[in-house]
């Protein structure tokens, strides 16, 4: 996020890096113009050290910056925190604790959107998606379920992986959901849908549901599908692994108020990479009055690691224009070939920006990063001041979200 010329970007910091002590939950805050950082503990914990609990940003009506986060299932409570004057001294909100339910409450997941004259914040508590809200600032609360799978007696319910974003022109908030998770959902499909004052509609306009506190939430595969799987399924048809599925990377809002998705579909297909498992697909899609449109745009590569098969590097969207992405891959994004790095003979990942001139139909390549010696991943492109882009990715060693070995790396591209 950037905002008065300066960077925002919410971490948690490496575990090689704290080797022990409390887990610190930080901002990098960069002056984007001479180019000074500095990295601010906004709380610690004695939580593991997981990427999960990153803080989410916005920024306020004042231009102050607030951030929240939360553990990753570990207790019910979610953490604020507000920048105080200047980019680099901040102060702690009040924390929202969730009341005792059977078990106790877990959160995971803090995400900030600023809609509707409000503070919204989207957390996942015991499995579902709750949309939580303030109308002053944060100082009080309200909450209520947004998306829930329906659970068997005795089972632990699935979790449904969304993206949000405000949407000015239409006055909402639009969001992207998987289905589920793909270890437990067999052919993981996306749908999509906006909140708008206390309703709940499919992208189609249709009201399905109502934000009400104590309420079920709805079922993702109620909202307006954006994209089922399609192939083949392999010969394990009952695996989750034996069919493929999709997995969320980005959305934003375009000029005219339409939603615009980032996606990968993880293909049965072996992947071209020695010591990987399967091959993956980017894909982009937008809505207009005749739906969503729908593209393959680009080879993914290879699962980020070995738990988590649905998992790439990434692609995300230029919010200034939809017709632009940079992805992460360990293959050429056209040809589909290993990245092989001239600089250690290994297969990395590097960071591809594409561009289409068809309405997302066909897309060219160049790359950003190349030869490299460790993993360039999860980009990120953010809307800077006076015509500035601004990309953050992280590049190292990725092997889970509880082991990595990963620095915050950030382009600045002018005018």
């Amino acid at each position: 996020m950037v905002t008065g010329g300066h960077l925002y970007v919410g971490s948690v910091p490496d575990p090689g890096i704290l080797r022990a002590g409390p887990q610190r939950s930080e901002v990098l805050v960069v002056d984007l113009g001479d180019l000074s950082s500095r990295s601010i503990t906004l709380g610690t914990s004695a939580h593991r050290p997981d990427d999960h609990d990153s803080p989410g940003l916005t920024v306020d009506p004042d231009g102050s910056v607030t951030a929240s986060w939360t553990g990753h299932d570990d207790d019910g409570l979610v953490h604020l925190a507000r920048t105080a004057g200047e980019p680099v001294r901040w102060q702690r909100l009040p924390d929202v604790a969730f009341p005792p339910q059977p078990g106790l409450p877990r959160v995971t997941y803090a995400n900030l959107v600023r809609s509707q004259g409000l503070l919204w914040n989207f957390t996942r508590l015991n499995g579902r998606t709750v949309a939580m809200s303030s109308a002053d600032e944060g100082r009080t609360w309200s909450s209520a379920p947004l998306l829930g799978l329906p659970v068997a007696e005795g089972t632990a319910p699935d979790t449904p992986y969304v993206q949000y974003a405000a949407n000015p022109t239409r006055d909402r908030i639009d969001f992207v959901t998987s289905t589920g998770h793909p270890k437990g959902i067999v052919r993981n499909a996306l749908h999509s849908g906006y909140v708008q004052g206390a309703g709940i509609f499919r992208t189609d306009g249709t009201q399905v549901g109502t934000l009400r506190a104590g309420g079920p939430g709805v079922d993702p595969s109620a909202l307006t599908p954006v994209d089922v799987p399609d192939g083949p399924a392999a010969n394990d048809a009952a695996s989750p692994y034996g069919q493929p599925d999709l997995w969320g990377s980005d959305l934003r809002i375009d000029a005219d108020g339409n939603p615009v998705v980032t996606y990968s579909l993880r293909t049965t297909d072996p992947s071209p990479v020695e010591g990987k498992r399967f091959r993956h697909q980017y894909r982009w899609a937008r809505w207009s009055d005749e739906g969503w449109e729908r593209h393959t745009i680009g080879e993914a590569g290879s699962e980020l690691f070995g738990a988590e098969l649905d998992y790439t590097g990434l692609a995300t969207l230029d919010p200034r224009d939809p017709y632009r992405v940079v992805v992460s891959s360990d293959v050429d994004p056209s040809s589909g070939q290993p990245l092989v790095s001239s600089a250690d003979g290994a297969v990395h990942r590097e960071l591809f920006d594409g561009r289409s001139a068809d309405g997302g139909r066909t897309w060219t390549w160049r790359p950003l990063t190349k030869d490299s010696t460790a993993d360039n991943i999860r980009p990120i492109l953010v809307a800077g001041d006076d015509g500035t882009t601004v990309i953050v990715w992280q590049r190292g060693a990725y092997r889970s979200w509880l082991h990595r070995s990963m620095a915050a790396m950030v382009a600045i591209e002018r005018p």
